[in-house]
């Protein structure tokens, strides 16, 4: 969950999916990256405890490089901006425990085949590592990848847009429809028939190569070093015919 300074996508979807039955929602980080920055709500707390306000909670999920919760008194008042939208902290705060939970990877596995969708949004940075993970547990019969887009920069957050075409392995809605009307479309993923998963499935098992990593991998028999070392190629390519100009990518016959 990062800070809402830096993006307020993945909250904005926390908050609608905590209570629903049919969704599941963990968050390690969530006390540090939210609950922490309770103390944005009183002033004077602000300018006593910059320099501790979020060590107990970062403390707890081993994140050691919140020991300086901030700069200075100034510092976290510039972050508290972010902050100022939280309108509901008693419940957002009532239901942070239910969400703190840190799955190992055999319970985060399972999870993942176990459930119809995996919904994917970015996390500090546009790009994230979900991405790839979703498509290779979606490539292996499990979830299938709902991918949360920003407005722009769509190209540089999903890889191999020169050849992948995301509407056949995966949803695709943009993070303005998904921080507005997020269960409205959870209903509209219940409509999928068997038929368009099992289409999807397909279509995942045959790129899923270009997401993983195996030992032994060569051109005749790649994985994703060598679906990234022939991206890397296709870029200097460009480089050297002096041209920027890429295929736009087409999403939009796919939003949900």
């Amino acid at each position: 969950m990062p800070k809402l300074h830096q993006s307020t996508i993945r909250f904005n979807l926390w908050k609608q999916l905590r209570s629903r039955d049919d969704s599941t929602v963990y968050s390690t980080t969530i006390g540090c990256t939210i609950g922490a920055y309770e103390v944005c709500r009183n002033a004077t707390r602000v300018e006593h405890e910059w320099a501790t306000f979020c060590l107990a909670q970062c403390g707890a999920v081993g994140l050691s490089d919140e020991t300086d919760c901030a700069k200075d008194a100034k510092h976290l008042r510039a972050q508290c901006r972010a902050y100022r939208h939280i309108n509901d902290w008693p419940g957002v705060l009532a239901d942070m425990p239910r969400a703190t939970r840190r799955l190992s990877h055999s319970e985060y596995l399972g999870a993942a085949l176990s459930h119809r969708f995996c919904l994917v949004a970015r996390g500090d940075l546009l790009s994230t590592h979900k991405i790839a993970e979703t498509m290779a547990i979606g490539g292996a019969g499990g979830c299938l990848p709902v991918l949360v887009v920003p407005q722009s920069g769509v190209q540089s957050m999903l890889p191999y847009t020169r050849w992948l075409d995301y509407c056949s392995v995966a949803f695709i809605l943009r993070e303005s429809d998904a921080k507005t009307r997020l269960p409205a479309l959870i209903d509209r993923l219940r409509e999928v028939t068997a038929d368009e998963a099992a289409a999807k499935h397909r279509a995942l098992a045959a790129v899923r190569a270009a997401f993983v990593f195996r030992e032994g991998s060569s051109p005749r028999r790649p994985c994703a070093s060598e679906f990234v070392l022939d991206e890397a190629c296709a870029l200097a390519r460009l480089w050297r015919t002096r041209s920027n100009r890429s295929a736009p990518l087409s999403i939009e016959r796919c939003m949900l």
